[in-house]
């Protein structure tokens, strides 16, 4: 990127970029010091949500994942963990009272869903590479039931498809994706890990409170002004790529509410976008960023008083990295600027090219068009505009002729798959009406396998709820009996020991069994035992309180 022109912003603009940037962070956790450090629900900045919308705000900002693959599940299920009316149970509002005739079988919505969910009835090459439909499938039903649904289904539409995955990605562009990401899923860049790998060097440098044996200088200044003081003497902007970088590091605003704006403004990021492009930038490194903003926050905290850090010096620095190596990369291999109306502008005027490339990224390209796309990618000369053009014009045709059959041998095989689970004939999926099949592939369809982690979850939680309460019932019982039963109750008998542990969930193992053996009394107290304590090391010239409830 080349280096930003001076630009003057009023109080008013940077007051309202620190309050931007204190929205943006409301998805962070604080993440308090080690010394003091008891746990950590990095989901507390989603309290407000309900569960479902907290995890997916989690696994959107925080990249984390909402619930455990299907496939454990799965395994959960078959061990005997989960089980099956707890699954029915979780489906049943889901489930609409529809039923499809197969032969001479009734089969409900709910049969449906839970085949899908218990077995995973996915179309064979979702998410693996294209060339797993290479070796042909010689099984003649399957073979039978691809011809009968290419004669009487109407065919998917390979350019639609197509069109609708980019719209998808063009709405998700600064409201779910940054630029570095969007780079490193079509490009194949790491310029994600590159600016984590800076963020982390410069962040563990700067909050060091007193363990470093050399301490980072100038640490007074800010987090900022340190960063931008020390980083033109530092030669890792060189090795990322960065052209006449210590310049730019010179000619960046001397407030960081200003770097951002210019950032945002330079990028052509609308408005509406820029408190969900900061979370997502913050939501980055949680970790770094908890504890800068719990800093940044605790009152007289001497540290902070000491070395001032804060969200918005923190982004002021990552996006910095995110532009010039998002702009370097673009210009290389798509001679673009990379920022956001240029990248829009290329995904819906190069549909065809900015789907080949992301596939080869994603890994789903058949080796033919692997080697094909490498080679404009990394031959010499690269590959311009026509030939990246050429190519996917190819691809596009190559699908045209060979994802019809792929698509209605996928669709037969899911429908074989359901009639094997729910012990129907072959045959029987021949002799049943067009639509009636055609309903069927709806069903799956309208519950893919992303969406199957909340049911599991609910059927799990049953399990154990059930579980639990069958535990507890022989002793619930047992204590009312001897209640009824033995009006002379014995007299107590005073513990031969008395233990008092901390109110901690990870102590209730410790009680628990004490208890069991018996002559243990357990109580439960905060965990410095109404005694603080402040604690010196020796060489060190600090204190630390241990008292941390």
């Amino acid at each position: 990127m080349n280096s930003l022109t001076s630009a003057r912003y009023s109080e008013a603009q940077r007051m309202e970029m620190r309050s931007l940037v204190n929205i943006a962070g409301e998805v962070i956790a604080y993440y308090w010091p080690m010394r003091t450090f008891i746990h950590h629900n990095i989901l507390h900045g989603f309290e407000d949500f309900d569960f479902e919308e907290a995890v997916q705000n989690g696994q959107r900002f925080l990249g984390g994942r909402p619930y455990l693959p299907n496939e454990v599940f799965r395994d959960y299920f078959r061990t005997g963990r989960i089980r099956v009316e707890d699954v029915d149970a979780a489906l049943k509002p889901l489930a609409s009272d529809k039923t499809v005739m197969v032969g001479n079988t009734r089969i409900t919505h709910l049969e449906v869903l839970r085949a899908h969910l218990l077995h995973g009835l996915t179309v064979p090459g979702h998410g693996i590479p294209e060339h797993a439909w290479d070796t042909p499938l010689e099984n003649p039903a399957l073979l039978a039931l691809t011809e009968r649904l290419q004669m009487a289904l109407r065919p998917t539409n390979y350019d639609a498809r197509v069109q609708a995955a980019v719209q998808t990605d063009t709405q998700a562009l600064g409201h779910d994706v940054t630029f570095s990401t969007w780079c490193d899923r079509v490009l194949g860049t790491r310029i994600s890990d590159q600016i984590n790998e800076e963020l982390i060097k410069w962040c563990g440098a700067f909050v060091d409170e007193g363990h470093a044996a050399w301490a980072m200088p100038s640490r007074e200044r800010s987090f900022y002004d340190a960063w931008k003081h020390l980083a033109q003497h530092d030669f890792s902007s060189a090795f990322l790529g960065i052209q006449d970088w210590k310049s730019k590091i010179l000619a960046l605003p001397e407030h960081p509410e200003e770097a951002i704006l210019q950032h945002l403004e330079t990028f052509g990021i609308p408005k509406t976008l820029w408190v969900d492009y900061l979370s997502l930038q913050l939501g980055t490194l949680p970790g770094w960023t908890g504890f800068i903003k719990w800093r940044a926050e605790e009152t007289g905290y001497e540290w902070q008083e000491a070395y001032p850090a804060s969200l918005t010096k923190y982004l002021a620095i990552r996006l910095f990295y995110e532009g010039e190596l998002v702009s370097k990369a673009c210009r290389a291999e798509l001679g673009i600027a990379g920022d956001y109306t240029t990248l829009l502008a290329f995904m819906r005027e190069q549909t065809h090219v900015y789907y080949l490339r992301k596939a080869r990224v994603a890994g789903t390209l058949n080796p033919e068009y692997i080697q094909k796309v490498d080679r404009l990618r990394y031959g010499s000369p690269r590959g311009g505009h026509e030939a990246w053009q050429t190519l996917a014009d190819r691809y596009r045709a190559y699908n045209l002729v060979e994802n019809d059959h792929k698509e209605w041998q996928s669709q037969a095989w899911r429908l074989l798959g359901l009639a094997t689970i729910l012990r129907i004939e072959a045959q029987a999926l021949m002799d049943t009406a067009p639509g009636e099949l055609q309903v069927l592939l709806n069903w799956l369809n309208a519950f893919p396998e992303i969406q199957h982690g909340p049911y599991w979850l609910q059927a799990f939680e049953a399990g154990y709820r059930t579980s639990l309460l069958e535990q507890l019932r022989p002793n619930i019982k047992k204590r009312l009996h001897a209640k009824d039963s033995d009006q002379n109750q014995p007299v107590e008998v005073r513990p031969l020991t008395q233990a008092v542990l901390c109110i901690d969930v990870r102590s209730e193992g410790f009680r628990r069994h004490l208890e069991d053996i018996g002559g243990y009394e357990t109580l439960g107290f905060a965990g410095f035992f109404a005694i603080p304590l402040r604690f010196q090391a020796f060489g060190s010239h600090h204190e630390t309180d241990q008292c941390p409830v």
